[in-house]
């Protein structure tokens, strides 16, 4: 003992040898100086190398910590220790390495320990050390579970950007299944030392030039932060310009929480080209469908009011001609029909109305089909109002079957006859639409669902 402190050498070494002892762990201590002699090991130790007594350890590894340490690893965990020391103000250092027991097999151990200078052996490390074999094998395990689904993520993408921090605006290409010449580009604008300058270049180089502006805003540091005040994700749109023509993109954004609390972006690129232009067409069919609907409900108020009936009923033919859907009159009696437009005449098999005129339900569609219509016309004769009604039946073929909006209203002509007046829309084509529009949202929430799950394993794995 001096200065009250405890002073290790040959004469106290005796007291580190009973406490030692005593310890459920790994406690050796060794000098600094090579060749890093040791100066004390207890039993756990030993039992971490499989060593049945100190002689056997001493001839596995020389009694020294770089005879300890698996050759392969030995340089790198001797340099890092070093460093450590030089860089702790309370001379600790940590460290995780492989050894080499007596019988072979390789194990991992994690070192804890602590640097001193003494008077009998100059700077000495005492350390604490524990095998970690089984830990760090499910970490590894964990390790690249994570990966793996973080990888199948991301291949959902045909670029995947992360801006690690939004204030240094530090950004990184985290994936990318692009060709040579896509990859350049994209490695080019990501060279940059911010993102800034990194959108600038990606929006003038790869963006449409009718989409530049825009996103030169919405990809922005601000409009980004902005929109992560009300949400963790959103998406953008864009026409991208490609050699082979343009094509829609979505750039799918996510706020990750990075260490040291920092907020990161990641920034998946997909190709939507097929579902953008889908939506187009469904969205312009709907208004063409919207459209007619309201121009058959104009036409039906016209033929419903009384100051208009006379005129319209005196031109039956002419009214059919005009509707933009198919349309018909029977007489309420007979069945028989009185006029029609080309729609229904080529709907029925025939080359113009004129082949229609005259004929019967029956005479023109197979028995199942006409007993229908015969029937519906029946109720709309029952009702004060029109009767309006969705069906499907076959035409006048009974092959191609047909999904039509229909309206029958009651008429009396100029003569006092009663008919029927009929009108068609065929909305076949406008329900196959809104079955595919209705796919392709649960393909979108479905992808929504897998981008929370890569940005939960991002931030975790951070």
């Amino acid at each position: 003992m001096s200065d009250g402190r405890f002073e290790l050498n040959e004469a106290t070494l005796y007291v580190i040898n009973e406490i030692g002892g005593h310890m459920p762990g790994g406690f050796f201590i060794y000098q600094a100086q090579e060749p890093e002699t040791l100066i004390y090991a207890n039993k756990a130790v030993l039992d971490i190398y499989g060593c049945r007594d100190l002689d056997e350890f001493k001839e596995l590894t020389g009694y020294t910590f770089k005879g300890m340490v698996h050759p392969d690893d030995y340089n790198d965990i001797s340099s890092s220790i070093i460093k450590q020391i030089d860089e702790s103000e309370d001379n600790m250092d940590y460290a995780e390495y492989r050894i080499i027991r007596k019988d072979g097999e390789i194990r991992w151990v994690d070192d804890y320990g602590h640097y001193s200078e003494t008077k009998a052996y100059g700077g000495i490390y005492v350390v604490f050390i524990s095998d970690i074999t089984e830990k760090r094998q499910q970490r590894e395990y964990d390790t690249a579970s994570r990966n793996a689904v973080i990888s199948a993520l991301t291949n959902n993408y045909n670029t995947v950007w992360l801006i690690e921090d939004v204030v240094t605006e530090k950004c990184s290409l985290f994936h990318t299944d692009m060709d040579d010449v896509h990859s350049e580009a994209i490695h080019n604008a990501l060279s940059h030392a911010k993102y800034t300058e990194t959108k600038t270049e990606y929006v003038n180089t790869m963006v449409a030039k009718k989409d530049r502006d825009r996103m030169q805003e919405q990809i922005s540091i601000p409009y980004i932060l902005e929109q992560f005040k009300t949400k963790n994700r959103f998406a953008v749109t864009f026409l991208r310009a490609l050699k082979s023509g343009p094509r829609y993109y979505r750039i799918h954004f996510g706020k990750v929480y990075m260490p040291g609390g920092k907020i990161g972006v990641t920034m998946g690129f997909i190709d939507v080209d097929d579902e953008v232009r889908q939506e187009r067409t469904v969205e312009k069919a709907l208004e063409q469908g919207r459209k007619a609907e309201e121009e058959n409900r104009r036409l039906m108020k016209e033929v419903q009011s009384a100051a208009k009936l006379a005129d319209l009923m005196a031109s039956v033919s002419s009214l059919m001609t005009n509707m933009p859907a198919m349309s018909f009159s029977k007489d309420a009696k007979s069945g028989v029909y009185l006029a029609c437009n080309q729609a229904f005449a080529e709907y029925a098999g025939k080359n113009s109305p004129e082949e229609v005129v005259g004929l019967t339900d029956h005479q023109i569609f197979d028995r199942e089909t006409a007993d229908h219509f015969v029937e519906d016309d029946a109720k709309a004769l029952s009702m004060d109002d029109a009767y309006i009604f969705f069906e499907d039946v076959p035409d006048a073929t009974g092959k191609i079957f047909h999904n039509l909006q229909t309206t029958k209203i009651k008429f009396t002509d100029d003569s006092g006859r009663l008919c029927l007046l009929g009108l068609c829309v065929d909305v076949t084509e406008m329900t196959r639409i809104k079955t595919a529009e209705a796919e392709s949202k649960a393909k979108q929430e479905e992808l929504e669902k897998r981008i929370a799950l890569q940005e939960e394993l991002l931030k975790k794995e951070k």
